[in-house]
């Protein structure tokens, strides 16, 4: 009897810390923009509902979405927070901190995850690391109505707007 209840209670916990383990999806997804292929890292929880949030995260210089994720790991609470967090893959080792390439593919990647996963497009928000975040502050004076908030993270603004 013991060893019966003991055998249900470890198999309990595995199954537990399984379904825990695949509580999200992750995706690299690909679009076009500008005529140029741009990716991302998107993570969905299981179950998402219709006009969840956005969480566009944008990774420091010489990183990739792959050390950004490692390191906030923000998607391990978007299975109870209910949530689509995606991460975007500069091109090269830098971000468009000039001109406006970045910024419509983050104009884009909004876009695209409204279509996908029928976001709340009212409730899109973006943070950065480090160049990450200097692209959010050059992006911010044009993008007020596409972002409900901007969380810049070790970054610094250039510019004067």
């Amino acid at each position: 009897m013991k060893r019966s209840l003991l055998f249900i209670f470890h198999f309990s916990l595995l199954l537990l810390f399984a379904l825990q383990a695949s509580a999200y999806k992750k995706q690299s997804i690909d679009i076009t923009v500008n005529g140029q292929k741009r990716n991302m890292v998107v993570f969905t929880p299981n179950s998402l509902p219709a006009k969840s949030p956005l969480f566009i995260v944008t990774h420091g210089m010489n990183q990739t979405p792959e050390y950004q994720y490692d390191s906030d790991k923000m998607y391990e609470i978007i299975d109870t927070a209910k949530f689509v967090v995606t991460y975007l893959r500069s091109d090269g080792s830098t971000w468009d901190i000039g001109g406006t390439k970045d910024q419509n593919f983050v104009i884009k990647t909004i876009d695209e995850m409204a279509s996908k996963f029928n976001i709340d497009t009212d409730r899109v928000y973006w943070s950065g690391f480090s160049m990450g975040s200097m692209l959010i502050h050059h992006c911010i004076a044009n993008m007020q109505n596409k972002i409900a908030a901007f969380a810049p993270t070790s970054g610094i603004q250039f510019s004067e707007h």
